[in-house]
């Protein structure tokens, strides 16, 4: 199903960026700020008020509060702020 897709990947997606953050490679780090992969999310995404279409799916119950979400923002706003909370471990 589309949504426990998503679900799925969303954590996925966090999880890297939070290995991004808390890894003693400054390579790495570097490479994601030389691709200008926040500006991406706080220019583009943050602003992106896209709802999911799911009104002829079904879905479960616990994907309802879901429905009229917008999952580029959220998902934006949460990879900025795990990147926020791992300050401690910047170069």
């Amino acid at each position: 199903m589309l949504l426990d897709s998503y679900v799925k990947k969303n954590e996925i997606r966090l999880n890297t960026v939070e290995f991004l953050c808390r890894s003693h490679e400054h390579t790495l780090k570097d490479q994601l700020l030389k691709s200008q992969f926040l500006e991406k999310v706080v220019g583009d995404y943050i602003r992106d008020f896209s709802e999911f279409n799911i009104q002829y799916s079904k879905i479960d119950v616990e994907f309802l509060a879901f429905r009229k979400s917008f999952p580029l923002r959220l998902e934006a706003i949460s990879i900025f702020n795990t990147i926020l909370m791992q300050r401690d471990h910047a170069p």
